[in-house]
């Protein structure tokens, strides 16, 4: 029989010492902090036990890779492991409860849902809410049968089994797990366990602050998760990696509206970059009804420089677009790699992409040569001319002479050249082409050639190029793109 030491007392520590002791093996759990009444915890100086403050709820998450998968079978597994506990013991702190969701701009995994495909899942008792059953905005909704815990109530009983079948523990904080082997109290040890939560040096694994937030009016993007056994109602969470603060950090604090979003989300301002999402959502909007929620932000007082919007996007730059059914939500900024993340999981027609995979080449070819050398082109001739304090003449030509240049590339391929001299309506795709991604990453830049400095005399040796602009132009959902809507009041 080997000696076990558990080094920590939390929901892990606890949980790992009663399931090697049920092998036969002597557990002694090594802590600093231990279970006790909630009131007593002190949030400063037991910073470090965490249990104390966990929510402790179980929410079913439609998996869409196999990371997922495999969560999602973990979280079955953990359901019925806590019902079977629960039938045992109603004592321990768990409670069994309907789970309820609403979702305003539901991805399409949630669409996918049926009530048999629900049960093939595994979640039990799961119900689509009717139309009727819904709040106002809300566009889709369920229940299923779920659990929450009151977790100081459930450590306590844990502890309590654990001491009853025969386990020893040992009040102290350590420095490093190599301790515990020197530890003569102990006797000898073969095994440590590290169920502590902190890496001791390793670099993957760190604190994670979970800020408290106020629910909003509206109850949009609020988790809800009462506690059994007087234990009241935890409500709402943001996650800060490497942050030891107690106290909320107002400098850090995400704005409301994009903390409590439901559904994709948009952070932007209407520049070249903002405008080809704003385009897509609103092309989407019109093809399936896609909705989204947006935020405006000013990009000239640096708010994109602040740190809740550097962990959406570390570069600093708008916009994000934020998909918040998936969990974590799930950030993704450079605005190609959005088109591109919208084209996957919200055009599911391929209406602004192609089936084709040589169309899709072609089609990211040209997206990729706008963004790695067309908007880079424009973007810096715009500033050299119109924003920088001093007035380079080198830097000036260059831009202006590389941005002509690829608005000739353009040109060549809109003018069919190369191609049999047919000329093309749109980027990619087979004879005139068909209006994609690539039309738009491209146009939300050349639009604006007038505003980068270039003459209708210079422009107008593309005149191919000239009717692409108006063509795309004259689309409802550009002109949305661009519109009222994404201009701060």
């Amino acid at each position: 029989m080997s000696h076990v030491v558990v080094l920590g007392a939390g929901v892990i520590g606890l949980s790992s010492a009663l399931l090697i002791q049920a092998q036969g093996h002597q557990v002694t759990i090594l802590a600093r902090d231990f279970p006790g009444p909630f009131e007593t915890i002190d949030p400063k100086t037991q910073i470090n036990y965490t249990s104390p403050w966990g929510g402790a709820h179980n929410r079913m998450v439609p998996p869409t890779s196999a990371v997922e998968e495999r969560e999602h079978a973990m979280s079955i597994a953990t359901f019925r492991r806590m019902r079977a506990l629960h039938d045992r013991h109603p004592e321990a702190g768990l409670s069994f409860m309907k789970g309820i969701e609403y979702l305003e701009a539901p991805g399409p995994q949630y669409l996918a849902i049926t009530e048999e495909k629900a049960k093939e899942m595994g979640m039990e008792r799961f119900r689509l809410l009717k139309p009727e059953e819904l709040p106002e905005k809300v566009k889709w909704g369920c229940e299923y049968d779920t659990w929450c815990v009151n977790p100081m109530v459930y450590c306590s009983f844990l502890l309590r089994k654990f001491v009853f079948a025969g386990g020893k523990v040992v009040k102290r904080e350590i420095r490093e797990p190599l301790e515990i082997f020197a530890t003569t109290e102990l006797g000898p040890v073969d095994v440590v366990v590290n169920a502590s939560g902190s890496g001791f040096g390793d670099e993957n694994v760190f604190i994670t602050r979970a800020t408290i937030t106020r629910q909003n009016a509206d109850g949009t993007w609020a988790f809800c998760i009462p506690r059994s056994f007087d234990g009241g109602t935890i409500i709402g969470g943001t996650k800060e990696p490497n942050d030891w603060n107690p106290n909320p950090s107002p400098d850090t604090q995400t704005p409301k509206e994009v903390s409590s979003a439901k559904g994709l989300h948009l952070i932007t301002q209407s520049t070249p970059n903002g405008q080809a999402t704003q385009i897509l959502l609103e092309e989407l909007a019109d093809a399936y009804g896609t909705s989204w929620g947006t935020t405006l932000i000013n990009i000239s007082t640096n708010e994109q420089k602040k740190e809740w919007f550097l962990r959406l996007n570390p570069n600093g730059r708008i916009p994000v677009l934020v998909d918040n059914t998936k969990s974590p939500p799930f950030p993704v900024f450079e605005t190609s790699a959005q088109l591109l993340y919208l084209l996957k999981f919200y055009d599911p027609e391929d209406r602004f992409g192609f089936k084709d995979e040589l169309e899709r080449s072609e089609a990211l070819q040209w997206l990729f040569f706008w963004h790695g050398g067309g908007a880079p082109y424009q973007g810096q001739v715009t500033h050299f001319s119109r924003v920088a304090p001093e007035k380079i003449e080198y830097a000036i030509n260059r831009f202006r002479n590389e941005t002509l240049r690829v608005f000739g590339v353009l040109e060549i391929q809109l003018s069919g050249v190369y191609r049999g001299g047919e000329p093309k309506d749109y980027l990619a795709g087979k004879g005139k082409g068909k209006y994609s991604v690539a039309d738009i990453k491209a146009w939300a830049w050349v639009k604006g050639w007038k505003r980068s400095g270039f003459t209708e005399e210079e422009v107008g040796k593309f005149p191919n190029l000239l009717k692409w602009i108006d063509r795309i132009a004259a689309r409802d959902a550009v002109q949305r793109g661009i519109g009222e809507k994404y201009n701060p009041k």
